[in-house]
Formats: C-alpha cells, structure tokens, sequence
C-alpha cells in the first residue's frame, strides 16, 4: 500500500470511528431514557418549526419532569384534541387555577395564537432542557423502510462479510500452519 492509500484508510477509520462513537452516545442516552425511572429524562423528536431557533424542527428535544412549570418554561405535553399524535413542545405563557387543578395555556415561539387546548399537568411530559440539532431527521428517516434498509440493514450486511471475510482468512492460515507443521 502507497502512503496516499494509507492516508486514505486512516480519514475513512477516523470518520467511522466518530460515526460509531456518537451512535453508541445516542444508543446509550436512548437507553437511558427508556429505563423506569421517576423523573427521568425523555427524549422527543421536534416534528413542527413553531418554536423558531429556540427549538429547531427535526431536533431531539430532552426533557425532564418537573414537580410545577412556571410562565416561559418550554414543556413537551400531549395534546387532547388530536389524536396519535407526536408530543407538541410549546412555551407557558399563562397558568391557570380551577377547581385545584392546574391547566397551562402554551404557544409556539413561532404562531401568532396559543395553542387551542388548556393543557393539565397530567398530559406534560417534562420541561425542555436542551436539544440536539438534526438528529430528528436520521431518526425519522431511520423509522421509514428506506431508512431502515439504507441506516440498519446494509451496514449490518457490510459488517457480517467483513466479519465472514476475516473468519475465512483466518481458517486459511490455520490450515497453512497445519500443513507446514505436518
């Protein structure tokens, strides 16, 4: 192998080894979320631009249940008014007491009204803590058969033959070992 090869390997090692690394990060955090625990943190997909740069559409958007939400927290709820639908993440722009129960009234950054539907405590998932950029996209792609054929299937295909290839190369050699010792 020349040095311009070499080189080459090693850009393309670098690059999958950063693709795999923050894989396993996403894997983990995923994990992580998914697990039983009160008051852990959620992860949802950022379906909608309403909340402008604050919140980007096809963000990952963290949350995190809080014990009360205050006027400008961000929250992701479910909404009552439609049915299956993703989590909405909306600004509190107004708090509301009836019959001691708690309702919230939100608005996208990005729309002129509030949202249609007073929101109770019980349908908020958590307060927005932070988000990853773009991320959303991969994994709704990821979640249609395209991607699930282009972003799972033939990596883990190319992963079996390289695999395969090795355990080949390898029962070559013993068998060269076993000859040349008989």
């Amino acid at each position: 192998m020349n040095k311009k090869q070499l080189k080459k390997r090693k850009i393309i090692s670098v690059i999958v080894g950063v693709f795999f690394a923050v894989f396993i990060f996403f894997s983990l955090l995923l994990i992580y979320t998914l697990l039983p625990i009160k008051d852990n943190y959620k992860m949802y997909i950022v379906t909608s631009g309403s909340m402008g740069s604050k919140v980007p559409m096809g963000s990952v958007a963290v949350v995190r249940p809080q014990e009360k939400y205050k006027i400008n927290d961000i929250i992701t709820y479910n909404s009552t008014l439609r049915v299956k639908a993703d989590p909405i993440t909306h600004r509190i722009v107004g708090i509301e007491e009836q019959k001691e129960r708690r309702f919230y009234v939100a608005k996208g950054d990005k729309n002129e009204n509030n949202d249609q539907e007073k929101i109770i405590s019980e349908n908020v998932r958590g307060k927005f803590i932070f988000y990853f950029p773009y991320i959303g996209y991969i994994i709704g792609f990821a979640k249609t058969l395209p991607g699930l054929i282009i972003l799972i299937i033939i990596p883990a295909t190319i992963i079996i033959y390289e695999e395969i290839k090795k355990i080949k190369i390898e029962l070559v050699n013993l068998r060269k070992q076993k000859n040349a010792k008989n």
